[in-house]
């Protein structure tokens, strides 16, 4: 018998594919994208720190390369092909399935859905992603990039949210925060759809203290027999409690400052209390707050030190891709003055005009004196073209970050004095 059981993650998906193993013989059980050894040897982080964010993309490549039967028959290579399961626990997701257009009416595949109590899943995300950010480069730059990516799906009230929560408590643990949250409405959504779609759900909550769940979830796999079923329901129960908190051992206060922040972010993004909400709405990017889009990119490079040289480049050219979504739109958007700050006033340029050096819009902008007033709510490309000849000149922040910034220093402290040391290249970059 072939079965997935899909999960977004902090689900207790490891304690479940772990008793699942110790079950029965002959289940052949793969948890997320670990390695195959994982659930059958003495597997531990051999450290004190959570590195499982870590060890569980190993697979993951070569997963993505193979279609859902190759990955069974990958299985039956590998197990051989008399075992009584195949299962995949938390390999998949809903949503991953249906990126691979897989058909749920498919008889040949038992499709469960994992899910767990969204105040439960939060403090371990939170946990496991601060682990993640903290200690592993590769997690860093994942994070970073996946925050990037979510901030053009939010709606108005959370960007505004998440612009104030970026700089008082600074970027980085705005986008633990922000990954954390959206792992919730994935999480909520795909189990909308299950409901849908005659796919069952079960909380891993049940599954550990509901003898009659844990009995509906196990008989599917024809392995509980009459004699013996009331020990194995209690023998998986009992493994699937031993390390069902396993990543949020160090949040467990509801008071916590960022748990707080968090629910907060959640009820924004939900548009709605949690057990209000009614499933995905599409935002419409007319309705964005263009404001804060911006404050958010510019905020990313307060903690740009921790993250590394290459991956600047590509942030930057992402955040500029996401603050020009402006050009998109046709009617008129808030003023920019919010998101533009004076870098240095009474500079004498490379062609002996003085002026302001300014940042706004990603841009370095170089402001002459005698241009006069300039007004900095209009669109940028349009104010550019109509002011350069009377002497408006800029850069492009990712122009910058691809020549001057190194990835020892703050990006505030990196500009202003790789400006000054690479003045008169800076100011002929866009000439």
């Amino acid at each position: 018998m072939k079965s997935i059981i899909t999960s977004q993650g902090t689900t207790g998906s490891r304690s479940l594919a772990k008793a699942l193993t110790n079950l029965n013989s002959k289940n052949a059980v793969v948890h997320g994208h670990f390695s195959l050894s994982s659930l059958y040897s003495d597997f531990s982080w051999n450290c004190k720190t959570d590195r499982s964010i870590i060890f569980g993309t190993e697979m993951k490549n070569f997963y993505d390369t193979l279609s859902i039967d190759q990955c069974f028959q990958y299985l039956k290579d590998v197990f051989g092909s008399d075992m009584q399961n195949y299962i995949f626990v938390h390999t998949f997701t809903i949503n991953g399935l249906q990126h691979r257009k897989f058909d749920f009416n498919n008889k040949d595949i038992i499709i469960n859905n994992l899910v767990r109590r969204p105040e439960d899943v939060l403090k371990s995300s939170l946990n496991l992603l601060q682990n993640g950010y903290m200690n592993s480069v590769f997690m860093r730059n994942e994070i970073s990039l996946n925050y990037t990516n979510l901030i053009e799906k939010l709606n108005q009230n959370s960007l505004g949210f998440l612009d104030k929560t970026s700089k008082s408590l600074g970027v980085e643990k705005a986008m633990i925060i922000l990954t954390s949250v959206y792992g919730i409405k994935l999480m909520l959504d795909e189990t909308i759809f299950c409901k849908q779609n005659g796919i069952t759900s079960y909380f891993i909550e049940d599954l550990t203290d509901k003898e009659h769940i844990a009995s509906q979830f196990l008989t599917q796999f024809n392995f509980l027999d009459k004699k013996h079923k009331t020990n194995q329901i209690e023998n998986f129960q009992k493994e699937l409690s031993i390390k069902l908190n396993a990543h949020s051992d160090n949040l467990n206060s509801a008071e916590d400052p960022i748990i707080e922040l968090s629910n907060e972010l959640l009820r924004n993004i939900l548009d709605s209390d949690i057990d209000d909400y009614v499933g995905a709405t599409k935002n419409n990017r007319k309705n964005q707050n263009i404001t804060s889009l911006k404050n958010i990119a510019i905020d990313i490079y307060r903690d740009a030190y921790k993250i590394d040289a290459d991956l600047k480049g590509k942030l930057l050219d992402k955040l500029h891709e996401i603050i020009t979504v402006q050009k998109h739109i046709g009617e008129k958007v808030e003023p920019y003055s919010n998101s533009t700050e004076i870098l240095f006033e009474d500079v004498l340029f490379p062609d002996k005009k003085i002026g302001n050096i300014i940042l706004h819009d990603n841009f370095i902008w170089f402001c002459p004196q005698e241009l006069g007033p300039v007004d900095f709510s209009m669109d940028s490309e349009m104010l550019y073209n109509q002011r350069k000849h009377n002497g408006l000149n800029r850069c492009s922040l990712v122009d910058f970050v691809n020549h001057f910034i190194s990835e020892k220093e703050s990006f505030r402290d990196l500009l202003k004095s790789s400006m000054m040391n690479n003045f008169t290249k800076l100011y002929n970059i866009e000439k």
